[in-house]
């Protein structure tokens, strides 16, 4: 009996560290989109880095109608950070991919669950780019370019769910597999933009937490989960001896 007991206390610890691996997202407000016309867009003025990191928090609510359906995270006018997920014959495959200079592709079955928030980060540095998701690299380095960013870009077209703290950073902030960020992102001196949604709820237009670069949602994007704002304020009726 002692055995068995233990054996059980194993795989409940083991079964809540798996259960704790991935933090409570989101972490306020995040971003609603429609997949069919919803994006936010914003215009940047910043010199190409050597360096670079995108990074999100982002939920599929639907899939890709194909294996070519790509939901994008974010793209400028001649690249695109996206992620597919599709079932062919019983089999769940997710995949990330970059369009710009030298981009590829990388597929995995079994991954990007629907309904479930996951960690994206891109990485490049040394003439190599990197996909992480959750924490994990998802495939080898690639030989790639760093994309212009002195460019208008736009955040969800084609993506049907949501995201949370975009951060784009001059830096390959990760080298190796990590830990998921368990927080909001603060602002250091690598960030270029950040945008976390948490303006009130319904809002279309997002700040940049740690620069001058905000977001303006178009076609129906909005918040959600930030602070409500009641369409009326409603005072007590106050009348002589009642």
């Amino acid at each position: 009996m002692k055995i068995k007991n233990a054996l059980i206390l194993f795989v409940l610890l083991f079964s809540t560290t798996l259960a704790k691996a991935m933090p409570d997202i989101p972490f306020n407000g995040y971003l609603v989109l429609d997949g069919i016309d919803d994006i936010a867009t914003t215009t940047l003025s910043i010199s190409t880095p050597s360096k670079l990191t995108i990074e999100t928090f982002f939920l599929l609510e639907t899939g890709s109608s194909s294996p070519v359906d790509r939901l994008e995270i974010i793209s400028g006018n001649n690249w695109k950070l996206y992620v597919i997920r599709y079932s062919l014959l019983g089999t769940r495959t997710g995949c990330i991919g970059y369009t710009g200079p030298g981009g590829w592709e990388h597929c995995q079955t079994s991954t990007i669950g629907l309904n479930v928030w996951h960690h994206l980060a891109f990485t490049i540095e040394n003439g190599q780019g990197q996909f992480y998701l959750n924490g994990e690299a998802f495939g080898s380095p690639h030989a790639v370019t760093v994309p212009s960013l002195n460019e208008t870009l736009s955040v969800g077209n084609n993506l049907n769910g949501h995201l949370d703290e975009i951060r784009i950073s001059e830096i390959a902030r990760y080298d190796s597999n990590f830990s998921v960020p368990s927080q909001k992102f603060d602002c250091d001196s690598y960030i270029l933009s950040l945008w976390g949604f948490d303006e009130p709820e319904g809002s279309t237009q997002f700040n940049d937490r740690c620069g001058g670069n905000a977001l303006l949602g178009i076609n129906g994007a909005h918040s959600e989960g930030g602070l409500v704002l009641p369409n009326k304020v409603f005072l007590p009726q106050i009348t002589n001896g009642n």
